[in-house]
């Protein structure tokens, strides 16, 4: 709440409730093409729930380059350190991808055969 009691902040935007993490555990996250597996992750704000996966792209675990510091965070804990990059946004990603290079903007085309 702003000092005034408006819920408008100084720029005149209304701030944004956090999302919160449900569980301290991620569990399995379901199977998703072209990746090594990844974790799923309980958001509340408001009673409203949304899960977030956060998967590691097959080609990470080649390790034929050096892997990114973020992408190694992330897979140090379960996907976590992703997770709280998304808790102030107004609407959370269903889904955030690591690769070599760390976090993927989108989804990486399908690789073909």
């Amino acid at each position: 709440m702003s000092a005034d009691g408006s819920g408008l902040e100084a720029t005149g935007h209304r701030r944004v409730a956090r999302w919160r993490v449900v569980d301290g555990r991620p569990v399995t996250a379901p199977p998703e093409p072209d990746t090594a597996g990844g974790w799923a992750w309980a958001l509340e704000r408001d009673r409203v729930y949304r899960g977030v996966c956060v998967y590691v792209m097959l080609e990470t675990l080649t390790l034929d380059e050096e892997v990114a510091q973020p992408t190694l965070d992330g897979i140090d804990s379960k996907g976590l350190s992703e997770i709280v990059n998304v808790l102030d946004l107004e609407e959370p990603p269903e889904q955030v991808f690591m690769s070599l290079r760390g976090r993927l903007i989108e989804r990486p085309p399908a690789a073909t055969a």
